[in-house]
């Protein structure tokens, strides 16, 4: 896959990130609900922001290695202790 994803770009990966971001919404109010439109809006931006904070990375809204690992575990480990 092709990292980094800069704020503006699309992606075919921002897809499956706005709906993993859609499911951590639904448990977590942290994060709002987002349109999925494949495009690294400022929406979504704001919520791997939110994510990059909350991993104790640099905010940047940027989706590096380390920020799609962040995603993808935060996901696993919701997906194992709540049956997401």
């Amino acid at each position: 896959y092709e990292l980094p994803i800069n704020p503006g770009d699309e992606s075919p990966y921002i897809y499956l990130i706005q709906g993993m971001i859609n499911v951590l919404s639904a448990i977590n109010n942290a994060f709002l609900p987002l349109e999925i439109t494949g495009v690294h809006d400022e929406a979504t931006v704001n919520a791997i922001k939110k994510i990059q904070e909350l991993s104790g990375t640099p905010k940047k809204g940027t989706v590096d290695k380390a920020t799609w690992n962040n995603i993808a575990g935060i996901y696993s480990m919701l997906n194992q202790t709540d049956g997401v």
